[in-house]
């Protein structure tokens, strides 16, 4: 852990005086800018011809296809169900009962 915080302060400390100095360098009185002879701009002789008018593409419709729902009748519980709770035959009948 000291090693990472002594690493840390230590790039800290070499940023801060690289900049350091950059900054008095370029401040001082034998600091110069690069010297550019300036050079005019000279328009070319044949101009490129105006780009073409874009024709924006017109739009098409969007096709959106739905299919309707099956045709088969809901759900429906059967009239005939035995229920299991109040003594209708349920998977095993009376007479497979007695056999386990």
């Amino acid at each position: 852990m000291k090693n990472i915080i002594f690493t840390a302060v230590v790039i800290f400390g070499a940023l801060l005086f690289l900049s350091g100095c950059y900054t008095y360098l370029s401040l001082s009185n034998g600091a110069e800018l690069a010297d550019v002879p300036y050079e005019p701009y000279f328009p070319p002789d044949d101009p490129c011809p105006p780009p073409p008018d874009f024709d924006p593409p017109t739009p098409r419709p969007i096709i959106v296809i739905i299919y309707p729902p099956d045709s088969k009748p809901p759900y429906e519980r059967p009239k005939e169900t035995s229920d299991l709770r109040n003594g209708g035959e349920g998977r095993n009948s009376e007479t497979e009962r007695g056999r386990r």
